[in-house]
Parts: structure tokens; sequence; C-alpha cells
């Protein structure tokens, strides 16, 4: 019974990667992002571990290629949301923060 249950469990995620896959990497990608309000690690860190995963993505099959193509963009969004972080913590607007002014009317 649990052996049959376990087949079944992974028989169907078998389906959803196969037919959901590009959906799959873009939520990797969207977590990415999401995270690095909360997590910046540095940007050599994250450069590397995607060089890394890109490259293991080329050299695997099938879910494993998947899975790494999914980690590079998880740590990509990472990345890229990491950068626009510290362009915001840069910005002229940063030191207005909790202001506020009228607005022009015309």
């Amino acid at each position: 019974m649990i052996v049959l249950r376990r087949a079944r469990v992974a028989e169907a995620r078998a389906r959803v990667v196969e037919r959901d896959w590009p959906a799959l990497l873009i939520g990797a990608a969207c977590i990415g992002l999401a995270a690095s309000v909360w997590v910046r690690p540095p940007w050599m860190l994250l450069a590397g571990v995607t060089s890394v995963a890109l490259v293991a993505a080329l050299a695997a099959s099938d879910n494993r290629r998947l899975a790494l193509a999914g980690v590079a963009l998880l740590v990509a969004g990472l990345w890229w949301g990491a950068l626009r972080c510290e362009a915001l913590d840069q910005s002229y607007l940063a030191d207005r923060i909790g202001e506020t002014a009228s607005g022009q009317g015309r």
C-alpha cells in the first residue's frame, strides 16, 4: 500500500515537472527576487553559485538539469533583487522616508 502510494506520488510529480517546467523556473526566479528583501549575500558568492549551477545544468540531464536551472534562476533572482535593494538604499529619496509633503495640484 505504501509503496503503491509512493509510486503514484512520484508519477504525479514527474507529470507536473514535464508539463509545468516553465512555471517552475519562473517561480524559482520570483522566489529569489522576494528573498532579496531579507537576505543580501555578497554578489561574488551569488555569481559563483549561479555560474556553477548553470555549468552543472548544461552537463546534467532530465530532471537534474531542470533542478539546477531552477537553482541558477533562484540565485540570479536573489542577486538581481539585492542589486535593486542596494540602489534603493543609495537613492536620493532614501533620506526622505517618513516625511510628508503636499502634492502639486494643477
